[in-house]
């Protein structure tokens, strides 16, 4: 078999790499080519937005509107009624004066024209235009969270005059006030009587009636926002909804942070005892092993009753196992020891559970 010569082998290597170039060049003409076909299509199908209204590229917005008036009037369906045509004519000058109208989209649709190769690109930019919300979603979300707050607030606001609308018709609440008006119809008599008694005017007049007729509207106003009422759901606050919640973000994320690292540093790293530690702490420690709320511990717990608890150390499973053996057999009240606080009218029913069935 006879060998080819080096000149050959050059020629037949030369006439491949052309054949290369030529090769890339089709291809890439035929992309071109797709890529300019199919922005014509996102936008005008497959033809100018500026042709069909009979402007440049450069033109202003009041000439593309007079162009659009003009075509609009010249190919409406009103003024040719069965012209299919002049109907579909009409569509596409509308569509086309709807991109060029609008800044934004003109701007994506001269981009387009400018770079076709980059035919993603631009069908992204499309359709992102044409489906997305017109309005920002910043306000969108601002506008939600501000409405659901609102309605969190106030059925918040609705329930607690509810339940205090409830507590207020109770007997017990009923006694409290009649108490507290007593007392401060005495006080008043007392005070008018020395005073009776300093200036020497003599004897001072008696109450005759009910004490409710005697007391004005705003004192009695006072003496009932006085009694301390346990209803089962707090106040409404701004603060304890959605948007509150989100504004104090930050705050809350860096008090958590702040206190686990604290926590975490004093008892875990030092190797500190719970017994060595400040009286906040073991407070919490006494609340997380008796399951109490907050507000519980807070409100119907004196403070000689708290130091009870906390003296007893009962974060430590056998002090708790022995505290609930005395608990079942004395109840709660006589197991924490010292002085209750003064009743309360109760109408939730874990106090029901937790406090009414131990007295």
């Amino acid at each position: 078999m006879a060998k080819r010569s080096p000149t050959h082998r050059r020629c037949s290597s030369s006439s491949s790499s052309s054949s290369r170039i030529l090769l890339i060049q089709a291809l890439a003409l035929a992309i071109t080519t797709c890529s300019l076909s199919t922005v014509s299509a996102i936008y005008c199908d497959n033809d100018n937005c500026y042709d069909l209204l009979g402007v440049e590229q450069d033109a202003k917005l009041r000439d593309i509107k007079k162009a659009y008036f003009n075509l609009s009037l010249t190919y409406h369906p009103d003024k040719n009624p069965g012209d299919e045509k002049a109907k579909d004519m009409f569509q596409k000058v509308a569509n086309a004066y709807e991109i060029v109208s609008d800044k934004e989209s003109r701007k994506r649709y001269d981009y387009a024209l400018k770079h076709p190769e980059e035919f993603m690109w631009n069908s992204m930019q499309y359709y992102r235009f044409r489906y997305s919300p017109k309005t920002d979603f910043r306000l969108v979300l601002l506008f939600t969270v501000a409405v659901l707050s609102a309605l969190q607030f106030y059925g918040s606001k609705a329930r607690y005059e509810r339940a205090m609308t409830q507590a207020k018709r109770t007997t017990t609440f009923k006694q409290r006030l009649s108490n507290l008006e007593h007392e401060w119809l005495a006080n008043r008599e007392a005070e008018a009587r020395a005073k009776a008694l300093a200036t020497k005017y003599g004897k001072v007049a008696k109450r005759t009636g009910k004490p409710t007729k005697d007391i004005p509207q705003d004192v009695r106003r006072q003496l009932m926002e006085s009694i301390k009422l346990d209803v089962g759901c707090e106040p409404p606050d701004w603060w304890k909804t959605l948007g509150g919640y989100i504004i104090m973000l930050p705050v809350i994320l860096y008090r958590f942070a702040s206190f686990h690292a604290s926590w975490t540093y004093k008892y875990r790293i030092l190797g500190k005892s719970y017994e060595s530690g400040p009286y906040a702490d073991r407070a919490l420690l006494t609340r997380k092993a008796l399951k109490f709320p907050e507000h519980i511990w807070k409100d119907e717990l004196s403070e000689t009753q708290q130091a009870s608890l906390v003296q007893r150390e009962l974060w430590k499973p056998e002090n708790l196992v022995e505290f609930n053996k005395e608990r079942k057999k004395v109840g709660f009240l006589k197991a924490c020891g010292g002085i209750p606080k003064p009743a309360r009218v109760r109408t939730s029913r874990w106090d029901q559970d937790r406090f009414e069935s131990d007295e």
